[in-house]
């Protein structure tokens, strides 16, 4: 593997990412890495607002990357909630 060659990831449906994390700090830098690669994402810190931005969201993601651990919240919890929502989307 090559370091100085661009990421890629192949993204069928859309360019969006859906990120649920706690920590601000790694939600925003992740963010900020995949727009350079032309990946939209949405943030998300907590399985509420994770069901809310991928209900709002007009493009919806079809990947997800979720935090195990957020506080009193599990991702592993949410995987199953998100998979009713959109059976597609790729965790």
């Amino acid at each position: 593997m090559n370091y100085h060659e661009p990421m890629k990831i192949a993204v069928n449906m859309s360019n969006t990412f859906l990120i649920v994390d706690d920590d601000t700090v790694f939600t925003r830098i992740l963010a900020r890495a995949l727009k350079r690669h032309g990946i939209q994402s949405l943030i998300a810190h907590n399985q509420a607002d994770a069901l809310t931005q991928y209900s709002r969201a007009l493009a919806k993601p079809n990947h997800a990357i979720i935090d195990l651990n957020m506080g009193e919240d599990s991702g592993l919890d949410l995987i199953p909630k998100l998979l009713s929502y959109g059976p597609q989307l790729k965790i």
